[in-house]
């Protein structure tokens, strides 16, 4: 039966699309409940037909560890998904590896720890006497790829959004991004006003 089983798990992870022998497939975390007060931020990142492998790469393109299939189409993940995704409790709402109306089925991306995409350090203060060095590197729409793009470049290993576009990274920013304490005023992955969602770059 084990082995059946087993053999089960492999052939569903291909049919999804995933590489078994590297095991990066993503891994469920469960079923658990959500309301209109989103477990995880940021609301529905896209709809699919194919949620579970879309949203899972939607997920480690963002550098996010966690992510969600909710009303069998859509997907939610955040940078802090992972602490948030189990607020309401669990549910009985997920079938097939998806969710149903207000319940999500849960997923861990895997290979993170292996992998180079950016890890969030959390949120931080910024002030006019910037924390990070440099100032602004670049504006973007797509600002955690693209200021990790940068920084990696420059050899930096940590980096910031903040004002949900601008990019800040510098040689010491590891040693100085936290020096006003932390902040509430991140959403999404991206700081806001004088906030700043700072990562790490892994490899």
């Amino acid at each position: 039966m084990a082995k059946i089983a087993a053999l089960a798990l492999v052939c569903g992870l291909i049919i999804l699309g995933y590489a078994a022998a590297d095991d990066c497939s993503p891994k469920s975390l469960g079923c658990w409940t959500d309301t209109g007060d989103r477990a995880i931020a940021g609301g529905i990142r896209l709809n699919s037909n194919d949620p579970i492998k879309d949203c899972y790469n939607y997920a480690r393109d963002q550098g996010f560890s966690v992510f969600a299939v909710q009303y069998n189409t859509e997907c939610f993940t955040a940078a802090n998904a992972a602490e948030t995704y189990d607020k309401y409790g669990g549910s009985s709402g997920c079938s097939n590896g998806r969710g149903g109306s207000w319940a999500q089925n849960v997923y861990k991306v895997a290979c993170e720890a292996d992998d180079c995409s950016p890890k969030s350090l959390g949120c931080w203060t910024d002030t006019g006497d910037r924390a990070i060095a440099g100032g602004i590197r670049l504006n973007s729409n797509d600002p955690i790829k693209d200021c990790y793009n940068y920084a990696r470049e420059q050899g930096f290993s940590v980096f910031a959004v903040q004002y949900n576009t601008e990019c800040f990274t510098a040689a010491n920013a590891a040693e100085t991004y936290d020096k006003y304490g932390g902040s509430s005023g991140c959403s999404n992955g991206r700081g806001g006003t004088w906030a700043q969602n700072v990562y790490k770059i892994a490899c």
